[in-house]
């Protein structure tokens, strides 16, 4: 009986450190995913950025006024 009881206690502890040890890994992997939520939030608007610079770059003409285009 204190065998089966000094065993259960071992498989106790050990599963007690395993979840630590998960919870650890777990706020490690949502700490990276924030950040590469960050890095694509970040890419994403500079290529926005970019794009509308472009856009305005080819439809205005340099005093600002619309180009005519026979594009549609």
């Amino acid at each position: 009986m204190a065998s089966e009881h000094h065993q259960l206690n071992d498989l106790l502890r050990a599963s007690l450190v395993k979840i630590s040890f998960l919870e650890e890994e777990n706020k490690s992997l949502k700490d990276k995913l924030e950040e590469l939520k960050i890095k694509l939030v970040t890419k994403k608007a500079i290529i926005h950025s970019s794009l509308a610079s472009r856009c305005i770059d080819k439809n205005y003409s340099p005093l600002g006024k619309l180009a005519v285009t026979s594009q549609f």
